[in-house]
């Protein structure tokens, strides 16, 4: 019984470390990156890998003492955080559900905060506000109308630090997003998918 209960504390954190490592390799909602970011996720890659190799090789080693059966369930963990890992980390921005609609950066050089906005194909937004050793980023939905866009994100202004409003005119021509409000800075396009 104890070995039991056992076995399914260890399950029970071997997935939790396999929700860490998703959470750190797909990115869902706000979040920042840098490098305490990657270190973070190589440290639970680490414990991910040497707990499955440690399941497996107990595993084997019941089945060659007959003293029970193979345990599939940190196999398909395993398997199923690695496929979902391999996946975003192929995919551009992580985010191998959609694709880049349009992709483009603020001119630092005028401003003091640098910043890269890209608008994805599924109507989602990401905002990256960059500093020297770390990055925040900010999502949410986006209208484009008429050459108008309309982020859906009222704090975004606050929380980007000035560094991108709300409402943007697209001009394909100079191949710019031109901020419609004043004092900020405009997002030159990098990458236009045109559908």
């Amino acid at each position: 019984m104890r070995s039991k209960t056992t076995s399914y504390i260890g399950y029970a954190l071997f997935t939790l470390v396999a929700f860490f490592i998703l959470r750190l390799a797909i990115p869902i909602a706000d979040h920042q990156f840098g490098m305490a970011h990657a270190l973070g996720l190589a440290l639970f890659l680490a414990i991910f890998l040497f707990a499955f190799l440690i399941v497996l090789c107990r595993s084997f080693f019941r089945i060659y003492k007959k003293e029970g059966k193979f345990s599939w369930y940190p196999v398909a963990v395993f398997m199923i955080t690695a496929t979902l890992s391999i996946l975003a980390f192929r995919s551009e921005h992580r985010k191998f559900w959609t694709s880049v609609y349009i992709e483009g950066s603020t001119d630092y050089e005028q401003f003091n905060n640098d910043g890269t906005l890209v608008l994805f194909n599924n109507g989602t937004f990401q905002a990256s506000e960059i500093h020297v050793d770390f990055g925040s980023v900010f999502e949410g939905n986006y209208i484009l109308k008429n050459n108008i866009l309309t982020l859906n994100r009222a704090d975004l202004t606050e929380r980007s630090d000035s560094t991108f409003c709300v409402n943007y005119r697209l001009d394909t021509i100079s191949k710019r997003l031109i901020p419609l409000q004043r004092g900020f800075p405009e997002v030159i396009i990098e990458k236009h998918v045109k559908n």
